[in-house]
């Protein structure tokens, strides 16, 4: 199953309609030093302007495509995703078929996402897997919590639209040690700070408080859920053969 899973991600070619502008936003990075915040490329929501959340993601696919072209993007979209399910299924503690129904249905209401290539939303489910995995560690080695507020400023500054849920994942976690009798003073003010420092982290980009308002806005104020994939609502793969099939042949 592994194998077969394996296959079907390295089969996704980038057919993500915006990999142009991403592309051409990371080239500004490196060449007029620009965050790409203005809408200065495409026809669409003309004059809109935002806090550019994943930057560095685009700064960080720009290069990769210049060297290895869409190859390069592919394979790189699929060590991202090999490395995203692979701490997915180590953080469910439960037997093998838990295991399979979770990652399926991951896959299911991802698909919408996951079915266009490399994409700054599959960052976010990179983070939000590790810090699942690092969550089954803490008891076994409570020091592994300090790699948390480097996680969040990576995902701050590589889609910060997605950190939210980072950050509420990491409050539900540190609700469940703090509720536990057996945790040591010492193991609180530990776990607090790594959780106070996490939060803080997200902060340390070039937008501030402003991503947190991005996110707001695709909910409320922008008809936003229309326009972009990972705010439509997940479709079945029954309803959308046209998006796997070309890729299994």
């Amino acid at each position: 199953m592994v194998r077969n899973f394996g296959k079907i991600i390295l089969c996704v070619v980038p057919t993500d309609p915006d990999l142009g502008w991403q592309l051409r936003c990371g080239q500004e990075f490196w060449q007029n030093h620009s965050l790409c915040s203005q809408n200065q490329f495409t026809v669409l929501l003309p004059n809109y302007s935002w806090p550019n959340h994943h930057w560095l993601y685009q700064a960080t696919i720009y290069p990769i495509y210049k060297i290895a072209s869409l190859w390069g993007l592919t394979v790189f979209n699929a060590l991202l995703m090999g490395f995203a399910f692979f701490f997915f299924y180590l953080a469910i503690k439960n037997y093998l078929l838990e295991k399979i129904i979770a990652i399926t249905v991951i896959v299911f209401l991802g698909w919408g996402v996951f079915s266009f290539g490399i994409r700054s939303q599959e960052i976010g489910f990179f983070f939000f897997s590790l810090i699942l995995y690092l969550a089954t560690r803490l008891r076994q080695k409570p020091t592994i919590v300090v790699f948390c507020p480097f996680i969040f400023l990576l995902w701050a500054n590589m889609h910060g639209g997605s950190v939210i849920l980072g950050l509420i994942l990491m409050s539900l976690i540190f609700l469940s040690f703090v509720t536990n009798s057996s945790v040591s003073p010492k193991k609180f003010i530990f776990l607090a700070a790594a959780f106070l420092l996490s939060i803080l982290a997200t902060f340390l980009n070039p937008f501030g408080l402003s991503i947190y308002q991005e996110a707001w806005q695709h909910f409320a104020q922008v008809n936003l859920n229309q326009l972009i994939a990972e705010w439509v609502l997940a479709y079945p793969f029954i309803r959308r053969p046209g998006n796997i099939l070309p890729k299994l042949t």
